[in-house]
């Protein structure tokens, strides 16, 4: 469904990641993920929280009726292979705009320092949207010689992690 010219850009932004891979093969121990994503108050339990194993002589499990409220609050996250490094979320009434994005950046690189000791070099990978590619974010990160690696526009790659972690946190 993506027109000709959005094919081309997501297959030049995926070469240049495959080129990166072909450089260093370890460079995906070295990627930290982040990413945004809306939770409920209450979100519904799951269909694997479900269907947890009883015996034919345990009581049936009762549940409750519930629904979402309209309560939200977003979740900012990085992660990398090992795990969650570092999470936030967006009081209410505050948005996720430049100025915030870049604080959540600095509160990050200083929880990297404490939990990823070892990693000298990390690659930031996140969606291209205006808070992220920002002139301050992107100076910021080349200040502090942090690359960020190409993300394919229109990609989901990200969707099904999101209600394993929102289910950790």
């Amino acid at each position: 469904m993506l027109m000709e010219a959005q094919k081309k850009v997501r297959g030049s932004c995926s070469e240049e990641l495959l080129e990166l891979i072909r450089n260093d093969s370890d460079i995906l121990n070295s990627i930290l993920i982040g990413n945004e994503s809306w939770m409920f108050e209450y979100d519904p339990e799951s269909k694997r929280q479900s269907s947890d194993w009883h015996t034919q002589y345990s009581p049936k499990p009762k549940k409750g009726r519930m629904r979402k409220t309209h309560i939200k609050i977003m979740l900012v996250v990085f992660f990398d292979v090992r795990g969650i490094i570092h999470f936030e979320f967006v009081l209410q009434g505050h948005t996720a705009n430049t100025a915030f994005y870049l604080e959540v950046l600095k509160r990050l690189k200083r929880r990297v320092v404490r939990v990823r000791p070892n990693i000298k070099d990390y690659f930031k990978l996140h969606h291209n949207v205006p808070s992220h590619t920002a002139f301050i974010v992107i100076n910021y990160l080349t200040q502090n010689k942090t690359p960020v690696v190409p993300k394919p526009p229109y990609s989901s790659d990200l969707g099904p992690l999101f209600p394993l972690l929102k289910r950790e946190l």
